[in-house]
């Protein structure tokens, strides 16, 4: 019961100050309004990112690059760029566009690694690049980066099957070997590249859409759906300055397209790619995704990926619909979920893990007592053991007896189990864990 009562608190404190930050921006956006009226304000990317260095205001209708580009719809949008559904004038065929913020400093990165994907032969599993220009605004100069026209990301699928009560089917689960290939080819440098690809989540995995690419603007439109639009206005009903869209636009939702099982996959946003030699001090992750390394380690490569791609992003979200670990607001909390997942935790970070969780007390506003419960819970016997050996006791192990009855998804588990380790040197490769899924 405390257990509960602890975790039922946390989780209602960290609700709680989420609430507050939608509340701080739901009254900075009480200076807006749309015609008609529309949640588009609050739902779709933050007003807030279109300033100088920031996004670029689009519309739909737009033209660039000497008007080859028209843009059409929205596909989405990230921390860095939008993404948008134009029709290349020149082909006659439908492109995905994707504009940059103005300040970003990993687009040239990610057009460097594109052009050197396609230079080496490797771009099979990656988004095709097929142009790139600059475009000035009044937010500044943005990178532009055309591309293929893709669909739906895995997350959004997973989500979708997940909301209806239901999951992938297994064999769709065992498509995995091509994202292992995916894996296996990018972070080999003895094939010729020496760089660490992408930014491995599933919302950075989408599928393709091969027979979209020269439909009817009506075919494509049934599929897509057309364009949910509101006319931005300041509050007193006058427009807004030039550096904010005309236009709110509501991003695809692909509710009528239903072709994961016929179409390949392609991995998009490489903004965060490196060379093996030289990886960053910090690394852009999912606050649930996070590689347990950049926790301990000031040190880390392109082994994040394995962690995250290969089982936490890939293998487990597919069979469980969700990650296997929440991030509450505090990494204490979520480091704490990871001890005992698979196995103990490396007796060199025990020291800096003692140390965190006795001041989680101190920073946290659930009070120190009832944080340092919640700390010894999570590390007690359903979450710690003793040895590294004893991961055939561990929660993973339970949730696969539990809940995988699939004999031909069983087989994964030692996978997960295999990229799931603590110390990068000791997760197996995606070379073996492609080997093991296809055993």
């Amino acid at each position: 019961m405390l257990f509960q009562h602890s975790v039922s608190h946390i989780f209602s404190t960290a609700h709680a100050s989420l609430n507050t930050r939608r509340l701080s921006y739901y009254q900075a956006m009480e200076s807006f309004t749309t015609r008609p009226v529309s949640n588009l304000l609050y739902d779709q990317e933050s007003l807030k990112s279109y300033c100088a260095g920031g996004f670029h205001p689009v519309c739909l209708g737009d033209k660039f690059r000497d008007g080859r580009y028209e843009v059409v719809h929205k596909l989405g949008w990230g921390g860095f760029s939008t993404v948008w559904l134009a029709r290349d004038a020149r082909y006659e065929k439908w492109v995905a566009l994707k504009i940059c913020k103005a300040s970003s400093t990993t687009a040239e990165g990610e057009l460097s690694t594109l052009q050197s994907l396609r230079e080496n032969h490797l771009s099979t599993f990656v988004v095709n690049l097929y142009d790139n220009f600059i475009h000035d605004g009044p937010n500044g100069s943005h990178v532009c980066i055309v591309t293929e026209l893709l669909g739906p990301s895995l997350s959004a699928i997973v989500d979708d099957y997940h909301l209806g009560g239901d999951r992938l089917e297994p064999e769709e689960i065992l498509r995995l070997d091509s994202l292992m290939e995916v894996t296996t080819l990018l972070n080999a440098s003895e094939r010729q590249l020496t760089r660490r690809v992408a930014d491995m989540s599933g919302a950075n995995i989408v599928f393709t859409t091969s027979n979209m690419a020269y439909l009817s603007r009506d075919d494509l439109f049934d599929i897509v759906g057309e364009p949910e639009t509101a006319e931005l206005l300041t509050a007193d009903g006058s427009l807004p300055n030039l550096q904010l869209p005309k236009q709110l636009i509501r991003k695809i939702g692909w509710d009528n397209w239903t072709d994961e099982m016929e179409e390949d996959i392609r991995l998009v946003d490489l903004g965060e790619s490196f060379q093996f030699e030289s990886a960053p001090s910090a690394l852009a992750q999912p606050s649930a995704l996070r590689a347990p390394e950049t926790f301990f380690s000031s040190k880390f490569d392109h082994r994040v990926d394995l962690w995250r791609v290969g089982c936490i992003v890939i293998i487990y979200s597919m069979i469980f619909a969700s990650y296997p670990f929440q991030y509450l607001g505090d990494d204490d909390i979520l480091i704490a979920q990871m001890i005992g997942f698979v196995e103990n935790l490396p007796s060199e970070w025990e020291e800096e893990w003692h140390q965190m969780s006795k001041t989680l007390g101190r920073r946290s506003p659930i009070g120190e007592s009832k944080a340092t419960c919640l700390v010894h819970m999570f590390r007690s016997c359903k979450y710690s053991f003793k040895t590294a050996e004893s991961a055939t006791q561990s929660k993973l192990v339970e949730r696969f007896a539990h809940l995988v009855h699939e004999t031909d998804l069983a087989r994964l588990l030692p996978i997960i189990q295999g990229l799931m380790k603590f110390r990068p040197a000791e997760r197996i490769s995606a070379d073996d864990a492609l080997k093991l899924l296809q055993c």
